[in-house]
């Protein structure tokens, strides 16, 4: 005789639960605008950004897992878990994506910041001094704007995002 399987959560039902732990992710990724924001505050921004960085991906694994024992019976295909852990991160992207925006409206429209911005890329040219590259950083602040920076915050963060899911997603799955 075959032992019953613990029947799997409808589509619906998934995503609804890979929303909620998407919120939970995605706080993490306003831990790490609001640690922008708090710049001059030194060694307390530098804390919650390290704190935000460590936490994303581990809290993206705990919500997985947590759905695993919770929902599916402690059982969980690779491709289940990859599936779980992506929605969650898309809806975790979506909160990272306006709190960049916003982080980035405010510091650049501070004038306290762009200085400081404009006085960390003097340095940095001065040490590139004679290099073929030494006047792509002041170019690079022209064009720097909260599009732009939250487009390459997004690209990038898919990416590597994408990557630790895939690995992840071998350490969680269960048969």
């Amino acid at each position: 005789m075959e032992p019953a399987q613990t029947p799997r959560p409808q589509f619906r039902n998934t995503i609804q639960l890979a929303m909620q732990s998407g919120m939970i992710v995605g706080l993490f990724f306003v831990l790490q605008a609001i640690s922008f924001l708090l710049y001059k505050q030194g060694i307390i921004s530098s804390l919650l950004l390290i704190g935000g960085l460590i936490m994303v991906p581990v809290s993206l694994v705990l919500t997985a897992i947590k759905y695993r024992d919770r929902h599916l019976g402690g059982k969980m295909r690779y491709m289940e878990g990859v599936g779980y852990m992506m929605w969650t991160y898309l809806f975790a992207l979506i909160l990272a994506i306006v709190a960049f925006y916003i982080s980035t409206r405010v510091l650049l429209n501070s004038p306290d910041f762009v200085a400081l911005l404009e006085q960390s890329i003097e340095i940095a040219e001065q040490m590139m001094e004679g290099t073929e590259n030494a006047g792509l950083l002041s170019e690079g602040m022209s064009s720097l704007t909260p599009q732009s920076f939250t487009l390459s915050f997004l690209s990038s963060s898919l990416f590597f995002g994408l990557i630790f899911i895939y690995i992840a997603g071998l350490f969680i799955k269960r048969r």
